[in-house]
């Protein structure tokens, strides 16, 4: 297999997957260097309902048998060809606003179906290596390793998770009590990477800062990053809207539900009668003819 990235607690590869004993598929498998606990592989198996074309798609799970301790989980999902966000923003051009809106708007959209899950799923740990980008252009959110749904028993909602640079403030407190809001102030730091696509230097949010200063001037002081040149190339009603989602206050970020201007930015062609929100579109969404996305039965194997 072909590996094509690695991150904290996995190495991803190419493989291909058996549907019929004549037609493969070529997929995404991470390969887990930790043990799935009984509980992760029970929340795993929420990921099979999801079904949403800008979420990655969960195809499986392949757990070895208890006593083979050094064969690896390994996790099955779509293969989305041009890799992470982050990625696809430093290899390829400045493409046109409108798909730059694009990207936006489907990351928004994927958030919208998470967070109107019953009970909802926040993803807390949204950021340009967790959205990926598919051989047509298409963004998908990925990475559930951090996703927890609302009112878990758990109690993991309360821990200290995700990347710094684009975590909300109010998951640095010992005790954290967040809802949804939290991946509001995460996407709109991703919205901030997309935004600099046009710039020389591609940056990611609070780049040139370690932790402690990221914890004390966000924090504390209010820092946000730069948008001058945002409202130069884009106006200022973007920038407005990206001020609205980094919010200090968790209560005044916009969801998907509120009532907000349409902007000069992520909107598309096809208006409904519902106004916009940050989560919400004014657009009738596209049908998924992504050719890489393939609905696969989760019991089959990867071979």
């Amino acid at each position: 297999m072909d590996k094509i990235g690695s991150g904290g607690f996995k190495d991803v590869y190419v493989g291909k997957y058996q549907i019929t004993k004549k037609t493969r598929k070529r997929v995404a498998i991470a390969d887990i260097r930790d043990q799935l606990s009984e509980m992760d592989i029970k929340e795993l198996t929420l990921l099979r309902d999801l079904s949403h074309e800008n979420i990655v798609r969960f195809i499986g799970v392949c757990i070895p048998p208890p006593e083979s301790r050094t064969t690896p989980c390994m996790i099955v999902s779509e293969l989305c060809a041009n890799g992470d966000l982050y990625d696809y923003i430093r290899n390829t051009s400045p493409p046109r606003d409108d798909e730059i809106f694009r990207i936006m708007l489907e990351t928004a959209r994927g958030l919208e179906y998470l967070h109107l899950r019953s009970p909802a799923i926040i993803h807390r740990d949204v950021k340009s290596t967790n959205v990926l980008i598919t051989r047509n252009k298409t963004a998908k959110i990925n990475d559930f390793g951090l996703a927890r749904v609302r009112h878990s028993k758990r109690g993991a909602i309360k821990s200290l998770v995700g990347t710094v640079n684009w975590q909300a403030v109010e998951l640095w407190t010992p005790k954290p009590n967040y809802d949804e809001k939290v991946d509001v102030w995460s996407a709109a730091m991703t919205f901030w990477e997309v935004l600099q696509w046009h710039q020389h230097e591609k940056k990611y949010p609070f780049q040139d800062m370690n932790e402690h200063q990221i914890y004390q001037d966000v924090g504390q002081k209010g820092l946000r990053p730069p948008t001058v040149s945002i409202r130069r190339h884009y106006g200022l009603e973007i920038v407005e809207l990206l001020n609205r989602m980094w919010d200090q206050n968790p209560k005044e970020r916009p969801t998907h539900d509120a009532g907000l201007r349409r902007t000069g930015g992520p909107g598309c062609h096809e208006a409904s009668t519902k106004p916009a929100g940050v989560l919400g579109t004014q657009c009738t969404p596209k049908p998924d003819r992504d050719p890489e996305c393939f609905p696969l039965a989760a019991e089959q194997g990867p071979t």
